[in-house]
């Protein structure tokens, strides 16, 4: 069940704000998109990172520290898992959004036993569900997406939550930026890679992480065939490692370099569960970073 937000705007109050200011500007910005333009991770990271900011300034929470953000390409019809640890007693935010707001996507909380406890599902293409948490544990998110115009949409999931870090937008541009145009080089090199589309997989994160520290993603199943990861750092961040390890926790593929920009490279065998951990071991303050997963044919 989930509880009224502490020193927060009420949750109605923000609810409707962040719908009418987000109407507004979608009329301001209104503008013809080629659809195969829209429907990429690129649009759909930056639609989801403007809904999320304009809820931080709505509600009084900010991103929340660690994983902050996952992207997928989702097939319409079909839904997507994340577990994630939440902390006991305090307020959470999560929104779901895609390029478009066309669709409709509906979203999903589930206790540590698996119920469903919070969930948002109004006909519309961004669900949110605020929550405070009684007690800690790992929580899985779920979004399904209803529908769409087009047969598979990538679909992104923000995590905010109060006394959470602050992700400023000329950050966000610069890494997001720099992001892709890494990505844009990977497939310019590498001859049929793609973004990573195994059904249920998610296919890029973002983090907000300080010196000496580190997450990992547990279970992740990539399917079969050749995969590249890649991470992308701000300027305050001078070093960024990449680690993955299969079910012996086993390390299969690094790059522990003193750079921001790490990169590695790993055949997958069918069936294969790993965990990818990403560290911070030189960085100046809390910063925002991206890791995506790309595969080969």
């Amino acid at each position: 069940m989930s509880h009224p937000s502490r020193n927060l705007l009420p949750r109605s109050t923000a609810r409707l704000l962040f719908f009418l200011l987000l109407w507004g500007s979608q009329l301001l910005s209104a503008q013809p998109i080629d659809d195969a333009l829209r429907n990429s991770p690129r649009d759909a990271l930056h639609a989801a990172f403007e809904k999320a900011n304009l809820m931080v300034a709505l509600s009084g929470v900010e991103w929340r520290p660690g994983l902050n953000m996952a992207v997928a390409l989702l097939e319409t019809g079909k839904t997507i898992s994340l577990n994630v640890s939440l902390l006991a007693n305090t307020n959470y935010v999560f929104i779901a959004a895609t390029a478009e707001d066309e669709g409709d996507t509906d979203l999903y909380l589930r206790a540590p036993s698996g119920v469903v406890i919070n969930k948002d599902k109004e006909q519309d293409a961004t669900p949110i569900i605020e929550f405070r948490t009684d007690s800690a544990g790992t929580y899985q998110l779920q979004i399904h997406l209803v529908s769409s115009r087009h047969p598979r949409e990538f679909v992104v999931l923000s995590l905010l939550r109060s006394a959470g870090r602050s992700i400023l937008e000329s950050e966000y541009r610069e890494v997001a930026t720099s992001f892709f145009n890494s990505v844009d080089d990977v497939k310019a090199a590498y001859s049929g890679t793609q973004w990573h589309s195994t059904p249920t997989q998610w296919c890029a994160f973002g983090y907000s992480l300080s010196e000496n520290e580190g997450i990992s993603l547990i279970g992740l199943r990539p399917g079969p065939g050749p995969k590249i990861i890649a991470a992308t750092g701000g300027r305050n961040l001078r070093n960024i490692d990449l680690y993955l390890a299969n079910e012996m926790q086993r390390i299969v593929a690094m790059d522990n370099g003193p750079d921001a920009f790490p990169l590695i490279s790993y055949d997958c065998p069918a069936g294969g569960s790993f965990d990818l951990r990403v560290e911070v071991e030189r960085g100046k303050i809390p910063a925002f970073l991206l890791v995506g997963i790309l595969e080969r044919e």
